[in-house]
């Protein structure tokens, strides 16, 4: 499948989205401009009341303010003070080839951090996916 069939495909999904909202935005918009005398004069014996058209946007308002609002707090209560000492690392959890240190301990004083880089991305690919036979296979030694 190509790329542009699938962006077609996502694209077609959002427009019948949209449309079937906006088609659902406009019914609300109907029902909450048209008094309820003309409904039953059309014969829809069951309506809600009117105090749903004012109810259900407040509602979904506050319902998306409260996760909001639920979700940093959760994420502030969970987040060590900068000055906590459970901010620094004893021993890594993955001891690679990379780390220069065991703990935090291990560094003397006034020495500083190893410069910051990126890895190479042949490293990482054979940190990764590093397969005995594909290495014998095509000679990447």
């Amino acid at each position: 499948m190509r790329k542009i069939e699938v962006y077609g495909f996502i694209f077609w999904l959002l427009t019948y989205l949209f449309i079937s909202t906006f088609e659902y935005i406009v019914l609300y918009i109907i029902f909450a401009l048209i008094p309820l005398d003309q409904f039953e004069i059309m014969n829809s014996k069951y309506l809600p009341k009117k105090i749903y058209v004012i109810i259900l946007p407040c509602m979904l308002f506050m319902t998306v303010l409260h996760v909001f609002v639920s979700l940093q707090s959760y994420n502030m209560m969970h987040t060590l003070s900068l000055c906590s000492l459970h901010q620094l690392q004893g021993t890594p959890l993955i001891k690679d080839a990379f780390s220069k240190y065991e703990t935090v301990q291990d560094r003397k004083f006034g020495e500083s951090l190893s410069d910051v880089y990126d890895i190479p991305i042949n490293v990482i690919n054979n940190i990764l996916y590093y397969k005995e036979d594909v290495v014998r296979k095509y000679n990447l030694n």
